[in-house]
């Protein structure tokens, strides 16, 4: 029987190209060989999730349709304890093991460096350090410090950067991280994402959508609300009021909106679109069997932005960015 290092090195990339993330992560580590012919493969990841906070780091790659490497991180003594599942929830299937690290953040950073080969395409990285960056002042420029460290001049080849900021402060660093961890000519936009929610409903009943341009890229502002008044659910244009969420973004600056009831019931007869306009902003109004959503528009830029939104486009938007209330 042949063995697996006889294997001419072009079967072998086939084979590489057909693995898993874990499953490239183990041959990888097998031989010098086999790192250069992993290395030489594109591989994409559609979603990464880094969290810290509280003395805790979460690391999430999900590679496919309940598919996902799970590593939950936790200080205890003189190191850390990690905890890894794949594919699983199950508690009394995970393993764990102590490892010895002086600096949990360090040692959580140093996994994800190991995302940033050439060879490694991400679809989207969602962040989730507000707690930790409000702390303390300094901790904004520290954790740019310790994160320049580790990664040094690599950077992460990703479409989507996402975070959750909560404050003008938070905003503005994770727009400077991401254009500082990211080849910025690959990345096509960033999201800002506020979840608004009652404890005693915790489904989202209306999403807010709104495009404001930064540094050239689509900077989205996603509003998850999980109440909403009847003044909310008759308004059928975009709340300019979460806007000052963040401080300093004004009307002038918004490139776009999307206004979604998602509770509305799916529509199994959709209308024509529906165009209405006044001297400032025009409105086009859509239906599918997905539900009805509208987007908004200076009237200036309608001409640039009009081909963008005619898709069933913010259905797909939910749809990613529902993860983070899953987790």
């Amino acid at each position: 029987m042949v063995s697996w290092s006889q294997f001419p090195p072009e079967i072998k990339r086939k084979i590489a190209e057909n693995y898993d993330f874990m499953s490239r992560i183990s041959m990888r580590n097998a031989c010098h060989v086999d790192r250069q012919i992993v290395d030489s493969t594109k591989f994409r990841i559609p979603r990464v999730r880094f969290g810290y906070k509280q003395d805790k780091c979460l690391i999430c790659i999900y590679t496919g349709i309940e598919k996902f490497l799970r590593l939950e991180i936790q200080k205890c003594g003189n190191g850390v304890v990690l905890h890894k599942s794949e594919n699983s929830f199950d508690t009394s299937r995970i393993p764990r093991k102590f490892i010895s690290s002086e600096n949990l953040l360090n040692f959580g950073l140093s996994i994800l460096k190991n995302l940033l080969h050439d060879s490694i395409e991400i679809n989207a990285i969602e962040w989730d350090l507000d707690d930790f960056l409000l702390e303390d002042s300094k901790n904004p420029e520290n954790y740019l410090k310790v994160s320049q460290k580790i990664f040094g001049f690599q950077k992460f080849h990703v479409k989507e950067m996402v975070s959750t900021p909560r404050s003008e402060e938070t905003y503005k660093f994770f727009n400077r991280f991401f254009i500082d961890f990211s080849h910025f000519n690959e990345l096509e936009c960033m999201r800002d994402i506020f979840v608004h929610t009652r404890i005693d409903n915790l489904y989202p009943v209306i999403a807010y959508d709104m495009d404001v341009p930064f540094c050239g890229k689509s900077n989205y502002h996603t509003h998850l609300c999980t109440v909403a008044d009847e003044e909310f659910r008759t308004r059928r244009r975009w709340d300019y009021e979460l806007i000052h969420v963040i401080n300093g973004v004004n009307y002038h600056a918004i490139d776009s909106g999307t206004f979604r009831d998602i509770s509305e019931i799916p529509i199994q007869n959709p209308e024509p679109r529906k165009r209405t306009w006044d001297l400032t902003d025009v409105i086009w109004e859509y239906s599918s069997k997905c539900g009805k959503w509208s987007h908004e528009m200076p009237t200036s830029k309608e001409r640039a932005l009009r081909q963008k939104f005619h898709v069933c486009s913010f259905e797909t938007i939910f749809s990613n960015n529902f993860r983070l209330l899953k987790l």
